[in-house]
Order: structure tokens, then sequence, then C-alpha cells
């Protein structure tokens, strides 16, 4: 069965796995996207990876390829929505 997240969580998950795969200090990823933070296309993909597991939902690779240049504020409202829309489509 899969979990629902809020969206404090979903910021939280998607703030550690940055600064894990980026190894930033933490509080700096507010407002930035992945690529004003350095990350390449493999960090992208390593983080999506990650996203999908800790989230249980799938990205697509259209999807991927948008979040790269996504805000982290951008990026959980989309993921908190990505949720909702996996939560609902499993009936759980």
């Amino acid at each position: 069965m899969s979990k629902q997240f809020t969206k404090q969580q979903i910021d939280d998950i998607i703030r550690k796995t940055f600064v894990a795969i980026l190894c930033l200090p933490k509080g700096v990823i507010d407002t930035d996207t992945l690529e004003s933070l350095g990350g390449d296309s493999l960090d992208a993909i390593e983080i999506i990876m990650l996203l999908e597991e800790e989230l249980e939902i799938e990205i697509t690779d259209d999807e991927g390829d948008k979040y790269s240049s996504c805000t982290v504020k951008e990026l959980v409202e989309t993921l908190f929505i990505s949720t909702l829309k996996s939560k609902h489509i499993k009936g759980n």
C-alpha cells in the first residue's frame, strides 16, 4: 500500500535528496534548480530514481526532463500532485 505524503514531507525528501546527491550544505536550495546548483543529467537521473523510490511513484522521462529546470518549490507542488494521482489511481 502506498503512503500519502504531505507537501512538507515531499519538500523534506526533495531537499535531502538534492543535498545528498549534489553534496550541498543544507538550506541552500529553496528557489534554485538542479541546473543552477551544478547538477548534470546523471545527477538528475539519480535524483529521479531516488524520488520515485521514496515517494512510491513513477516519473516518466519527459517529466524528468522538465523537473531538472524546476525550482524546488515547483518540484514539491508537482510531485505532491503526482502522489495524489498515484494514490487515487491505485485505489489506496
